[in-house]
């Protein structure tokens, strides 16, 4: 799809007016970040997957924002995580604040063990 296309997708499905789309990714799969009339961010993303994977872990990831920053996958007016369009499951999700890290050093990896054993005992 296309920017129009994408937001006009975007619309049907979540009801959400978006201002502006930058492609991330646009070749075998589809990613961009959108701003909606409220200065919302979201992803929406577009991958090859099976649909009912895409559900679950959709479902699990707004779960685990008990114990962890994920982000939050919204429903479409279909009551569904994600929609399917031209062999592509999409779903869309909330930005998550905060900076791409370039590099890991100690600390970094400290916490992501940290977040990782939290996650774990969640899951059990």
């Amino acid at each position: 799809m296309n920017k129009l296309q994408l937001q006009q997708f975007i619309n049907e499905h979540w009801g959400i007016n978006i201002k502006t789309l930058h492609f991330v990714r646009n070749h075998d799969q589809q990613i961009a970040e959108v701003t909606d009339e409220f200065g919302h961010t979201y992803l929406i993303k577009g991958e090859q997957q099976q649909a009912h994977e895409v559900e679950a872990i959709c479902q699990f990831a707004n779960t685990m924002q008990q114990i962890l920053p994920t982000a939050t996958y919204l429903k479409t007016k279909g009551s569904m995580y994600s929609t399917t369009y031209n062999h592509l499951v999409y779903t869309l999700e909330t930005k998550l604040d905060g900076d791409e890290l370039e590099t890991l050093h100690d600390a970094v990896l400290k916490e992501i063990a940290t977040q990782l054993a939290q996650a774990h005992q969640f899951s059990l």
